[in-house]
């Protein structure tokens, strides 16, 4: 695959161009099941249904496999990693794209679902990577396409380099990968006992604003719905310390920067980037590096979107996606 560098206007009045999955299926359900339950025959309707869960590292993993109704046999599977403060219902606009040539799976890499505590000091990056990587193990998926949003997107670079064998191809959106210097509210949330005091402060309501405002070009735009899973999802203050967590262990040390510069330019699978120009949380001209440091690259850049690109316009993106999942067969 060649690289490919286009710019992408959305047209005026775009309508839905897929029927919509119903909210529910990107929403998890109690009790959860073990993934050990979970059966290929079963069908979708019952599948789409349920959240299944690993157990990794003393927590609990949840996951939702989505499949398009009617399906007889298994399919090739994408598998999507959220942004670090958002959920699984991230994708809802773009799944019935997906579904049309691949299977969905959902991963809640940090936990959100889940009902235990965190892991005392959280965990890392990679530990978060090689536990999502877990799942389709645990599916018995030997090969699949990776992919997520901001810092999911970065992990599913990081995933195609780790596990070279089991992932196929990457999609991403607006990758948080390259360290950089963090915002304001990261640095803060970075510092013991402070961060504590201050997420334990914030209302949902705060984070679901922020979301949207750094998020979106047109933060109106945000579908009531995710708007409404955001707030839920945001709710306990467990969740909001597992936020916490994640940001704490973002890489900061001159070593780790260094090993991450390097290995981008290692990857050998396909890789589809949907950039949204407007991107205010990564630093400027992530965009270009992107471009420069990964070989076999399909990239396209909307220049009136932010950095939720996939959120904000699923029916300009979904195309997109699901022309590059046909093309990787």
């Amino acid at each position: 695959m060649k690289k490919v560098i286009a710019t992408v206007l959305i047209p005026p009045n775009t309508s839905p161009a897929v029927a919509r999955l119903p909210i529910a299926c990107f929403e998890f359900n109690h009790p959860m099941i073990p993934a050990t339950r979970f059966a290929w025959h079963h069908p979708p309707e019952q599948t789409n249904a349920q959240t299944f869960f690993i157990q990794a590292q003393q927590r609990r993993i949840a996951f939702r496999l989505l499949r398009a109704i009617g399906t007889q046999s298994r399919r090739p599977v994408l598998m999507l990693l959220h942004g670090m403060g958002l959920h699984i219902a991230s994708f809802y606009g773009i799944a019935g794209y997906v579904l049309r040539t691949h299977d969905l799976l959902l991963v809640d890499y940090n936990s959100y679902a889940a009902d235990e505590g965190w892991p005392v000091g959280g965990v890392s990056l990679r530990e978060m990577v090689a536990d999502a990587m877990r799942v389709p193990a645990a599916l018995q998926i030997p090969q699949l396409a990776v992919g997520g949003s901001s810092l999911g997107g970065g992990m599913s670079l990081m995933a195609a380099l780790d596990f070279p064998q089991r992932v196929t191809a990457v999609t991403i959106f607006n990758p948080a990968y390259y360290p950089q210097e963090l915002p304001t509210f990261y640095r803060i949330l970075r510092v013991p006992i402070l961060g504590e005091l201050v997420v334990s402060a914030m209302k949902p309501e705060q984070l679901v604003c922020g979301i949207a405002a750094v998020g979106y070009d047109h933060p109106e735009a945000m579908h009531q719905e995710l708007l409404r899973v955001y707030r839920q999802n945001m709710r306990p203050l467990a969740n909001r310390l597992r936020l916490m967590d994640a940001i704490r262990a973002l890489p900061t040390r001159p070593a780790e920067i260094q090993s991450f510069l390097a290995q981008a330019r290692q990857l050998t699978q396909p890789v589809l980037v949907i950039w949204g120009r407007l991107d205010t949380l990564l630093a400027p001209g992530t965009g270009e590096k992107l471009k420069k440091d990964l070989p076999n690259l399909v990239f396209y850049e909307f220049p009136q979107l932010s950095h939720l690109p996939h959120e904000e316009a699923p029916d300009a993106v979904g195309p997109l996606l699901e022309k590059f999942l046909i093309d990787i067969g």
